[in-house]
C-alpha cells in the first residue's frame, strides 16, 4: 500500500494535477487484475465468490459440479452443504425449490418419505433385507449405497437412494451418500460411484479440464445478477441415439434414450464397447437446451476427415510416421499440420496448428478456423491524386487492382483504386473502357 503525505502545492495547480493523474496510474496498475479469478473447464472466467453457490455460473456448468467443489471442508453452521460440496443457506433446504445445482436440497427421500416409507420403496415385492432393482431382481440391502453398482441400471448407487443414509465413523462418505472403505479417499483408485473419493479439488493434482485455484466451499446470498436455471423447461435425448450409455452425473443414474432431461442437469455421454464417442462426453441441459451439440457413437476405424476440410479458411497436411499420407481415412497417430488458406490469417498468435488422431477416433483438440485478411494499416504515401485530400488510413483500407482483358488467358493492370461501398470505387483514373 502507498503511504502519502501531505504536501501543499497550490503555487502551481499544474503540479496537483500531475501528482493525481501519477497516483491514478500506479493505483489503477495496482488494482488491475492481470489473471483469471477461476476459470471454468471451458476457460470462462467467473468470479470465485460464485464458485460451487449453487447456481450454475459457467455455461459449461463447471462451476457446480462434484470434481470441483467436492472436499472434506464442512459449510458454516448456517448453511446446508449440496450433496457435491456446494454450501447454500439453511433455510432453503426443503423448500420446494432448487437451490443446488444437484437438487439435493429438495430430494424426496428426505423432504417428504418417512424412514419407514423410504425403506418400504427401497424393499419393494424383496425381503425384509433386499433391495428391489427395477427389473424385478433383489439384491441384498449390504450392496446398497457401497460405492458399487449392482442393480443393471445403478439404482443401488443414486442420490436420492443413498443421501438419507449415514456413515460410520470408520468409513467414508461418497457425495451421493455411498459408504466405502476410510482410506479408499485419494488412493488413486475411484471406489466412489460417483468419483468423489478421488476429485480435484478433494485430492488435489491436476484439474481435468481448465485451470484455476482449488475451491473452498462458501454460503453465499445468490448475485443480483444470477438466476437459478428452471427446473421445467427439458432437453431431449434422440430416440436414435444407437449404442450410447448416458448417466446422470448428479444422481448416477441411466437414462433412456428416447427420454427427456430437465434443465440444470449434467449428463454423462459414453458407448458400448467396440464405439468410439464423436462430440463432448458431459451436457448441460440449459433453457435454450443443450449448450452444446449432441455426441454419436460410432464404429469408425478412423477419425472424422471432414473436420480438416469444412471450412474454407485453412488447408490440412498429414502425416504419419513423418511420412505425408492423403488426409482421408486418417488412422490414430496421424498428424494433421494445418495452415491458414491464401487471403487468410491465424485469429491469435497462440492458435493451434497441429492435430493428432488419437487411439479414440477423435482430434486431440478442434480445428481452429483462420479469419480473412482485410484492412490492414500500411504506411502512408505520397499523395499522387490532383486535388487531392489526404485521409486517415482507416477510413479507406480497402485497396483493389482494375485490369482490362487482352484476350482469354491474359489480363493488364491499368489503374488502382479503393472500396468506398458495395457497388463504388474511387479511382484516380479516368477510364474510358
Amino acid at each position: 500500500m502507498l503511504g502519502l503525505d501531505v504536501v501543499d502545492f497550490s503555487f502551481n495547480k499544474h503540479i496537483n494535477i500531475y501528482l493525481i493523474a501519477v497516483l491514478a496510474i500506479i493505483g489503477g496498475g495496482h488494482l488491475q487484475k492481470t489473471e483469471c479469478d477461476w476459470s471454468c473447464d471451458n476457460g470462462d472466467c467467473l468470479e470465485s465468490e460464485y464458485l460451487c453457490d449453487g447456481i450454475i455460473n459457467c455455461a459449461d456448468g463447471s462451476d457446480e459440479t462434484i470434481n470441483n467443489c467436492y472436499t472434506n471442508t464442512t459449510c458454516p453452521t448456517f448453511a446446508f452443504r449440496c450433496a457435491y460440496g456446494a454450501c447454500i443457506t439453511g433455510k432453503t433446504r426443503c423448500n420446494q425449490k432448487q437451490d443446488c445445482a444437484d437438487n439435493s436440497d429438495e430430494l424426496p427421500t428426505i423432504c417428504q418419505m418417512t424412514s419407514i416409507e423410504l425403506n418400504m420403496a427401497i424393499r419393494g415385492q424383496c425381503g425384509d433385507s433386499e433391495m428391489q432393482c427395477k427389473n424385478g431382481v433383489c439384491i441384498d440391502s449390504d450392496k446398497l449405497c457401497d460405492g458399487i453398482r449392482d442393480c443393471p441400471e445403478g439404482e443401488d448407487e443414486t442420490l436420492e437412494k443413498c443421501a438419507p443414509f449415514t456413515c460410520q465413523s470408520f468409513a467414508y462418505r461418497c457425495a451421493y451418500g455411498a459408504c466405502i472403505e476410510g482410506k479408499a479417499a485419494c488412493n488413486g483408485t475411484v471406489e466412489c460411484h460417483d468419483g468423489s473419493d478421488e476429485s480435484y479439488a478433494l485430492c488435489g493434482g491436476i484439474r481435468k479440464k481448465g485451470s484455476g485455484v482449488r475451491p473452498t466451499p462458501k454460503a453465499t446470498e445468490k448475485p443480483t445478477t444470477q438466476t437459478a436455471l428452471q427446473i421445467g423447461n427439458k432437453c431431449q435425448i434422440p430416440a436414435n441415439l444407437a449404442n450410447a450409455i448416458i448417466t446422470n452425473v448428479y444422481l448416477g443414474t441411466s437414462i433412456a434414450v428416447g427420454s427427456s432431461v430437465q434443465t440444470n442437469v449434467l449428463v454423462k455421454f459414453a458407448c458400448q464397447p467396440g464405439y468410439s464417442l464423436d462430440g463432448e462426453d458431459v451436457l448441460l441441459c440449459t433453457n435454450d437446451g443443450w449448450h452444446k451439440r449432441l455426441p454419436v457413437c460410432t464404429n469408425r476405424e478412423y477419425c472424422n476427415a471432414a473436420i480438416l476440410h469444412e471450412d474454407k479458411s485453412t488447408v490440412a497436411t498429414c502425416f504419419f510416421d513423418s511420412a505425408p499420407v492423403v488426409c482421408d481415412k486418417i488412422r490414430p497417430n496421424t498428424i494433421a499440420e494445418i495452415e491458414c488458406a491464401t487471403g487468410y490469417e491465424k485469429k491469435y498468435f497462440a492458435q493451434k496448428t497441429t492435430l493428432r488422431c488419437t487411439n479414440n477416433y477423435n482430434w486431440n483438440h478442434p480445428r481452429t478456423p483462420c479469419e480473412i485478411q482485410c484492412g490492414h494499416v500500411q504506411q502512408l504515401g505520397l499523395p499522387y491524386a490532383r486535388n487531392g485530400v489526404e485521409i486517415k488510413i482507416a477510413e479507406a483500407p480497402w485497396h483493389v487492382g482494375i485490369y482490362i482483358n487482352l484476350n482469354e488467358r491474359d489480363f493488364l493492370r491499368i489503374c488502382g483504386g479503393s472500396i468506398v461501398s458495395k457497388r463504388l470505387v474511387v479511382t484516380g483514373k479516368l477510364l474510358n473502357k
